[in-house]
């Protein structure tokens, strides 16, 4: 695969950096996937034409056409994108009928997902546009979902063994307040990104996403504080962006070894080259935000900048590894280079406030 002609950006695309920066990105990925999606959709209709299928209802299919505000929520919501991915990798290998299959779901699927986009879903998160989910999680983000979490291992009683979802939404909204007064911007991009929220108590995890289901969050039930619930959003918001960005410039060259070769500093687990540029990204971010969280927070300052400040040490550990790194993209390496100087920017203001208090 060849990076020549790939979008390269100087920014690590988190709050508190270029919001210019972010807004390009986030253009070029509406522009690419609006494309692509249109020649799909006219691809499908052809194919649901010839085969005496049901079509797309003319009027959404116009309105998706002529209306880029409209097609942009539509397009990037994970369901559909998450069937674009099933459509296209199905007519790479092959499988006429796997293709014949999808394009059969899609009028069904838009109109789900129209539905959903414009407020009719079951239940949100309190004070968003965020869906929460259970029961009701879409076919097709269910079918890229393993082996994240096998729903078909899961019975209602199970699930009910955690708390009633209508009590998630509520504290996820308070988590929610909590993001946007230490950090304004940083609320804006979960709400940009995060599309769906699972909540599954029966998981082994604390909280998932995944590029194949991009938009996508899930949350277990181990998180004991609002606190904790912030970390879970912040920490997969991050991947988030980095998965958007990586449809659009690779982060690691497409050689690099695929073996679990790093020691996480935070954790002590096991990563892979992309695994441990994810793990640093969202762990800077998460240094970031506890700094700030504390600075507005007086009655949490203790936990939140001795939280901080065992984060941004693990940051400095993993650091020189990754600056390095000779299989990183000039995206992948930039991205490095900027989260290093935002660290020990941090590490400066952590000591300030340590000499202070000596």
């Amino acid at each position: 695969m060849s990076t020549e002609n790939m979008p390269v950006w100087q920014s690590t695309f988190q709050p508190d950096a270029s919001r210019a920066a972010f807004a390009a990105m986030r253009e070029e990925h509406f522009k690419q996937r609006i494309a692509l999606s249109l020649e799909t959709l006219g691809e499908c209709e052809r194919i649901c034409r010839s085969a005496g299928l049901p079509t797309v209802d003319r009027e959404l299919m116009e309105k998706l056409q002529e209306d880029t505000a409209f097609a942009a929520s539509i397009f990037d919501d994970p369901v559909f994108a998450t069937w674009l991915r099933f459509l296209h990798r199905a007519a790479a290998n092959g499988r006429d009928q796997e293709v014949l299959q999808h394009c059969e779901n899609l009028p069904g699927l838009l109109l789900r997902v129209q539905q959903q986009v414009s407020g009719q879903g079951e239940r949100y998160v309190r004070g968003s546009s965020i869906r929460l989910q259970q029961y009701d999680i879409d076919p097709y983000i269910k079918a890229a979902t393993p082996p994240t979490y096998d729903f078909s291992q899961s019975s209602q009683d199970e699930l009910a063994a955690g708390h009633p979802l209508g009590m998630q939404a509520d504290l996820l909204g308070i988590a929610l307040e909590q993001i946007g007064r230490a950090w304004p911007e940083l609320k804006e991009q979960v709400l940009d990104l995060v599309k769906i929220i699972g909540y599954f108590p029966d998981a082994s995890f604390r909280s998932c996403s995944a590029a194949r289901y991009s938009g996508v969050v899930y949350l277990g039930n181990m998180d004991e504080s609002v606190l904790d619930i912030e970390e879970s959003v912040v920490h997969e918001t991050g991947h988030q962006v980095l998965y958007r960005l990586a449809e659009l410039t690779p982060l690691t060259k497409p050689d690099t070894p695929l073996e679990a070769n790093y020691v996480l500093p935070w954790s002590g687990s096991q990563r892979d080259l992309f695994g441990f540029l994810h793990a640093f990204y969202i762990y800077a971010l998460l240094a970031k935000y506890y700094w700030r969280r504390g600075l507005e927070d007086p009655t949490s300052v203790q936990e939140c900048h001795q939280r901080s400040m065992l984060i941004l040490l693990g940051c400095m550990l993993a650091l020189p590894m990754l600056a390095s790194e000779e299989q990183l993209t000039e995206q992948g390496k930039l991205l490095v280079q900027a989260l290093g100087n935002d660290m020990a920017a941090l590490r400066e203001q952590v000591f300030g406030v340590y000499r202070k208090v000596q």
